[in-house]
């Protein structure tokens, strides 16, 4: 079988940015080759998160990972090879051979090149020089000539030999033919006008795209801008009535607080005035009473036989007993039935308050899902024109809706029941933590620590694992977070990234992990990528609540009272992790241990 005899010329293996040929070449995404350490640093010094071919300008994100082209490498290999590692000849002075200025004469090889610089020939070997040296790599290398110096014009050769030699005249006279360097500035600017000629339709290309896509984003930003005033404006105004409608609300409650206040007291004033004149009654019926009685017993002592008979008969009539009775079946707690009319009040307005909030968080979802298709569909006409901004347009996010049953310190306390014992774990920390109090909590600088080498450390995001892993039922901690900087609070599987940057090593960015970042100006809840905006007020403790069996991830902002920020429902397959990610300037620490109920084990 005849083999394939491709031609290929030396320039095709030469870097687009150093035009030399090409030292571990990598490929990026959109297909052409560079040099490893000329395409890093073309785009260490690009402006951050903006990275593009040099060529075609096509941009990516996140910064492409460059891998070796293996099969170009070994292609290049063997062209150095085949033009560097040829079978020596010698030089046996045959027509148009030209032996080597610097091979001894007993073993002269036969030259391969000449240097219209150095003036002289060399073979393969003293040619090397030319190849690596960075000064000589700029001489011109023609094909071998004899004479090299007999080959130049009157003027180049002037300008080579002594000043006042008195054969100047005569070699100048005696040279006839084509000299070398002027061949080779011809051929030189014939090559830069091509190159220029070549670069500049380049140029002009790449100007008319710039143009079309500052044109299209004026378009988009100024669009943009309108929507983004409107949505503004809308905001306002909906806040504005959000102030009025409560304010409204709260007047109508402090009048049916004054008007239910009124009917108690009105039915306080009856039940009591009636009960006084009762107890009026009574008094007077025990003293009619105690009355008879004395009179009784003063009877009963008395020896005067006839006024003993007169006056019996009249002592023995019984008094009236009624309002007695009547008074004594008085019921002790008047005024149950209207403590459970207002405790009934109070659980049908939180759940009213529930409900209405849910429904006022889905209508924002609804308005902010619909502007952002509209701005979506906006973006199409700049997809067209080369555009990459369609990718950046806001995806809705739900808003998690803040529980309003009443919590307290009862609530924590039956938390601190389930309280586990953690610890950072120093093999899994990143280089910028520094990790206090032995260690219970961490604090992000810009000095890298002097840590020793771990697989499981991570190398290019702030993070840290616990050691405690949470293997069923329930536990609970506490952490708290201070500092100029944002913390992330949060657990995943043993199994997170650890080398490199990306998804699969940040927390909440995957499906491994879950976690909930505090700001200063709010939190957000992250899983598997999507975000969910939590609405509270930001709170320098932070409790978490794991049922891993049931797959139930719930965090809390604890002060003086406990409030439910957000809650994950998934299926944990493996044991959980406490982590934490840390911004420059933050500090994070966990809370000392308290109760012992917890059922995370140690890992």
């Amino acid at each position: 079988m005849a083999q394939a005899n491709i031609s290929v010329t030396e320039s095709q293996f030469r870097c687009p940015v150093c035009l030399d040929i090409l030292k571990e070449p990598v490929s990026t995404p959109c297909g052409h080759t560079y040099c490893k350490t000329c395409i890093n640093n073309y785009w260490d010094q690009a402006e951050s998160g903006h990275f593009s071919c040099p060529q075609c300008r096509e941009t990516f994100s996140p910064r492409p990972v460059l891998r070796r082209n293996t099969v170009l490498a070994e292609v290049v290999d063997k062209l150095k090879m085949s033009e560097m590692v040829s079978a020596p000849e010698l030089y046996m002075g045959g027509v148009g051979d030209v032996p080597c200025d610097f091979c001894p004469a007993e073993s002269r090889l036969r030259a391969v090149k000449s240097c219209l610089v150095c003036l002289a020939s060399f073979c393969e070997l003293h040619g090397l020089p030319h190849r690596d040296v960075g000064t000589l790599r700029r001489h011109k290398l023609v094909s071998a000539v004899e004479s090299v110096a007999q080959r130049l014009c009157a003027q180049h050769r002037l300008g080579l030999e002594p000043v006042g030699g008195a054969e100047e005249a005569e070699a100048a006279a005696e040279w006839s033919g084509d000299c070398l360097l002027c061949e080779a500035d011809q051929e030189e600017v014939h090559n830069v006008e091509a190159q220029r000629a070549r670069r500049q339709l380049q140029l002009q290309e790449a100007q008319r795209m710039v143009q079309v896509r500052t044109r299209t984003g004026e378009r988009e930003l100024e669009e943009f801008q309108q929507s983004l005033d409107s949505l503004k404006v809308s905001a306002t105004a909906v806040l504005e009535d959000s102030e009025a409608v409560f304010a409204d609300m709260s007047l109508r409650l402090e009048k049916t607080k004054a008007e239910v206040r009124a009917r108690l007291e009105t039915k306080e004033r009856t039940v009591v005035g009636r009960a006084e004149r009762d107890v009026e009654l009574l008094e007077k019926d025990l003293e009619e009473l105690r009355r008879r009685d004395q009179e009784i017993c003063q009877l009963l002592q008395t020896e005067d036989n006839t006024h003993f008979l007169q006056a019996a008969p009249l002592l023995c009539v019984p008094l009236s007993n009624g309002r007695h009775s009547q008074a004594l079946s008085m019921p002790t707690e008047g005024f149950s039935s209207a403590r459970r009319a207002l405790c009934h009040l109070r659980s049908r307005m939180e759940e009213v308050c529930r409900e209405e909030v849910d429904k006022i968080s889905r209508a924002v979802n609804d308005n902010y899902m619909s502007g952002g298709q509209c701005v979506k569909g906006n973006s199409k006409p700049s997809q067209s024109a080369g555009q990459h901004t369609a990718g950046a347009v806001p995806v809705s996010f739900p808003l998690s809706s803040l529980s309003l049953q009443p919590a307290d310190q009862r609530m924590r306390a039956a938390y601190l029941r389930f309280s586990c014992r953690l610890s950072l774990d120093p093999d899994t920390a990143h280089p910028t933590l520094v990790l206090l109090e032995g260690p219970k909590g961490a604090h992000c600088g810009e000095e890298p620590q002097s840590y020793p080498p771990h697989q499981q450390r991570f190398d290019s995001v702030a993070q840290v694992l616990c050691k405690e892993g949470q293997f069923g039922g329930a536990s609970y901690w506490e952490v708290e977070w201070r500092g100029g900087g944002w913390v992330d609070i949060g657990v995943t599987y043993r199994g997170i990234g650890r080398k490199g940057g990306g998804k699969p090593c940040l927390l909440g960015r995957n499906e491994n992990s879950w976690r909930l970042r505090c700001t200063h100006g709010g939190y957000a809840a992250w899983h598997d990528n999507r975000k969910t905006t939590v609405a509270a007020p930001p709170c320098p403790r932070i409790g978490v609540f794991l049922e891993r069996q049931k797959g139930v991830l719930s965090f809390y902002s604890v002060s003086d009272t406990v409030v439910l920020l957000h809650t994950f429902r998934c299926p944990f397959s493996q044991p959980l992790y406490p982590a934490f990610r840390l911004d420059l300037d933050s500090t994070l620490i966990i809370c000392p241990h308290e109760g012992g109920g917890g059922s995370g084990n140690p890992a």
